[in-house]
């Protein structure tokens, strides 16, 4: 007969049968995290708010404006001669009064102090007392440096800031080709002007394929001008003059192009305004001044050296001699290169003209300049 184990004693060491030890205990699932959703406003709750114009419609206060141009056609002096403009509360093109005087930044990385910058804004009657120039030496405006220049501005109070050019002060390690890099340049200078209320305008060189339309002519990434509130391109018209062109608005409707001059005593003076077509420049469809232009442009000069001879006179009777033989005053402003040289004289603050010192006469070829 086979023997039987004797059953164990489950409870001789404290333990217990099998049947009576409780199942594993289960680890708790975790409950997955919601994610946060978006913060929204309705619409109906925003306050509508007007833009404010440093320079209606070109400049907006509190935006980035973009100023680009090929090298050599003014785009430095025309940000010397806006700060010198606003520095004094001068009145600008296509405004019907003048503006309070306003405190203007300058932050250039190719002009020297001395010799350029100084001696430009002088020759354009600016209000020095209120034009500082930012010294130091490589800053880049990343987190850091926006924080700082943002202090900065509002220590200040300006009114406006030019960057010249901003290529030179997004740091070397950022790629200027590339959307993503130039969109945080771009987004935190927008966040720095809204703080601030500050109009910045960044000065930027043209790339040198040319193609596509006026708004793709900028060097680097396209996201500059699609950042940018406004955008004004220095180039020549159809007629070989120098014109600032409004080819970008987000906040306003374009202004029309000026016309502007680079004289050597008074730096860069305003001209008129035109309907020149920007995009038809760019495209090259008017690269060249008619015959017709030039003639006027000597009949013109012809017209203003006969007027001269019996001494200065004031500018408005030159142009109204002009327009009697249909010459338009932009063309008699023209005229005046290398042949007039211009004072301002008087209570009234006119201009008046007189023949250069030693110009010679008029040459029937004259036109091409």
């Amino acid at each position: 007969m086979t023997k039987r184990k004797p059953a164990p004693n489950w409870g001789q060491h404290g333990g217990k049968h099998p049947s009576q030890n409780s199942p594993p205990a289960l680890k708790p699932k975790k409950k997955k995290k919601e994610p946060m959703p978006y913060t929204m406003i309705s619409a109906a709750d925003v306050e509508p708010k007007d833009v404010h114009w440093l320079w209606h419609p070109y400049i907006p206060a509190g935006k980035v404006t973009i100023i680009e141009g090929d090298p050599g056609l003014g785009k430095s002096w025309m940000a010397y001669k806006l700060a010198a403009d606003v520095s004094c509360g001068r009145g600008l093109p296509g405004q019907s009064h003048a503006m309070p005087p306003q405190r203007a930044l300058l932050i250039s990385a190719e002009d020297d102090v001395e010799d350029t910058i100084v001696p430009r804004l002088m020759s354009m009657g600016a209000n020095l007392q209120n034009i500082s120039i930012m010294v130091e030496e490589g800053p880049v405006f990343d987190k850091e440096g926006r924080d700082r220049l943002e202090v900065t501005l509002k220590n200040f109070a300006a009114g406006i800031v030019f960057i010249d050019p901003i290529i030179a002060y997004m740091g070397a390690k950022v790629d200027m080709n590339k959307a993503n890099e130039v969109r945080e340049i771009m987004a935190g200078l927008k966040t720095l002007a809204e703080h601030t209320g500050t109009a910045i305008v960044v000065v930027r060189h043209l790339r040198k394929a040319k193609s596509g339309g006026a708004i793709h002519q900028g060097l680097g990434s396209i996201d500059f001008t699609a950042a940018a509130r406004s955008v004004l391109m220095v180039m020549r018209n159809g007629a070989g003059e120098p014109i600032v062109a409004h080819t970008k608005c987000n906040v306003g409707r374009k202004g029309r192009c000026l016309t502007y001059e680079l004289d050597a005593e008074h730096g860069l003076v305003w001209g008129d305004f035109t309907d020149d077509d920007p995009e038809d420049i760019v495209s090259g469809r008017k690269a060249r001044k008619d015959d017709s232009e030039a003639t006027k442009l000597a009949l013109a000069r012809q017209l203003v050296w006969e007027a001269l001879q019996a001494g200065p006179k004031p500018s408005t009777e030159i142009f109204e001699m002009c327009a009697k033989h249909n010459i338009a005053k932009r063309t008699a402003s023209r005229a005046k290169k290398g042949l007039v040289r211009s004072d301002k004289h008087g209570d009234d603050g006119r201009w008046w003209w007189s023949l250069i010192e030693g110009a010679e006469p008029p040459g029937e070829d004259i036109g091409s300049s």
